[in-house]
């Protein structure tokens, strides 16, 4: 390959896999640096990492005697039963549950009289 396939092909060029990958965009809400939920998702499935789903087809009790998994808790039973009564149609189009663990990597500078530039 040459140098310009490969700018064409994975880097530069408007159709190239670089430009390509989603990639979550940052927007701000009061000084703080925030993604969305549906950027980071796009960004996991293009790199082809597995998401934590739930199947709404699936009956948990066949899967596992397990009783410590997500899968198994009031709050899955919840939602499913949620969804259920929103689309009657909910056989046809098998929507699935998606399980996120949102954290935050913020802190608070550092206002002491000795650490004045300090964070």
């Amino acid at each position: 390959m040459s140098y310009n396939d490969i700018t064409t092909f994975y880097t530069t060029s408007r159709n190239s896999i670089y430009k390509n990958v989603p990639s979550p965009k940052v927007f701000q809400i009061d000084n703080h640096a925030c993604v969305s939920i549906e950027s980071i998702i796009d960004n996991m499935m293009s790199f082809g990492v597995e998401l934590n789903t739930i199947n709404i087809a699936t009956r948990f009790d066949q899967l596992s005697s397990r009783t410590d998994l997500i899968e198994h808790t009031q709050e899955v039973e919840d939602i499913i039963s949620k969804i259920k009564l929103q689309d009657a149609d909910i056989i046809h189009t098998n929507p699935i549950i998606i399980y996120v663990v949102l954290w935050s990597d913020d802190f608070e500078a550092n206002h002491t009289r000795k650490n004045r530039n300090s964070t």
